[in-house]
């Protein structure tokens, strides 16, 4: 009997202790990002068919939701390309904001064509963002960006980009904190020590 009482002690404490230990979460944000890019270049000189973009200085425009609303307008995003083939390369940010890593390759989504002539395409890149001190930092969390270029006038016109960068957020899973965990230790200790106390008592002492 006292040592049924004794695991369902041990039992109580346990789940009292994680059950009211505040939670660990890794600083995951959601949001999107505006960006603007007039450095644009590609490797033909029509986006009909063009294979590779170079993002040449893409700036915040303003246009910011959630987590990066702190994000001021004109701040750097850096520079970049990205191939519709191959293996995924672009790699872009700007160290304040955070850095985009392309995972997967380009999806065209859509194309603007004006008198026969394209003179618009849109891509969607699916990556992963490591948020950078201006949105709080955190952890490592998927992403995307979509990237539309612009080409008026077609053909060996001067080309320019806008992107957005949407970051959905995530939950990692719920671990104790550290001191939730000394607190279980502490607790079990003292059952330990009041078992042999109880163990001690019990014992009759020889008479000499």
């Amino acid at each position: 009997m006292v040592k049924t009482v004794r695991f369902r002690s041990l039992f109580v404490l346990t789940a009292l202790v994680l059950g009211g230990a505040a939670p660990a979460r890794a600083a995951f944000i959601s949001g999107s990002l505006g960006l603007a890019d007039f450095e644009t270049k590609i490797n033909t000189n029509a986006l009909a068919t063009a294979t590779t973009f170079t993002l040449g200085g893409l700036l915040t425009n303003g246009n910011t939701t959630g987590d990066f609303a702190p994000v001021p307008t004109q701040t750097s995003f850096g520079s970049g390309s990205f191939t519709l083939s191959g293996t995924p390369a672009l790699v872009i940010g700007g160290g304040n904001i955070g850095v985009f890593t392309e995972t997967l390759a380009p999806i065209l989504t859509s194309t603007s064509i004006v008198n026969g002539v394209v003179t618009g395409v849109t891509y969607f890149i699916t990556g992963t963002f490591t948020p950078g001190s201006l949105v709080g930092g955190g952890a490592v969390q998927p992403a995307s960006l979509t990237v539309s270029f612009t080409q008026t006038g077609g053909p060996g016109n001067s080309i320019s980009a806008s992107a957005t960068l949407n970051v959905n957020g995530g939950n990692r899973d719920l671990v104790p904190e550290p001191g939730s965990l000394v607190m279980l230790g502490v607790g079990l200790a003292g059952l330990a020590g009041a078992s042999a106390h109880r163990r001690g008592r019990g014992r009759t002492t020889p008479l000499a």
